[in-house]
């Protein structure tokens, strides 16, 4: 569900004039390559915290 609304988001910005170049790949701007640090940083994050989760999980666990 998350992901078709992603998809949906992502199609829309397309449209918008002021957006259109984040959809030129040989348009490299500040806007897209700060949006990609953004998301590089939120996904080693995301990343790092359900790798505590897990083993923090896993140690509860009584083998």
């Amino acid at each position: 569900m998350v992901d078709n609304i992603i998809i949906t988001i992502g199609e829309i910005l397309h449209h918008i004039p002021a957006l259109k170049s984040l959809n030129e790949p040989s348009n490299l701007s500040i806007p897209q390559a700060g949006i990609f640090v953004i998301g590089v940083i939120m996904f080693m994050l995301c990343t790092w915290a359900s790798y505590q989760k897990a083993v923090k999980d896993f140690e509860e666990i009584d083998l």
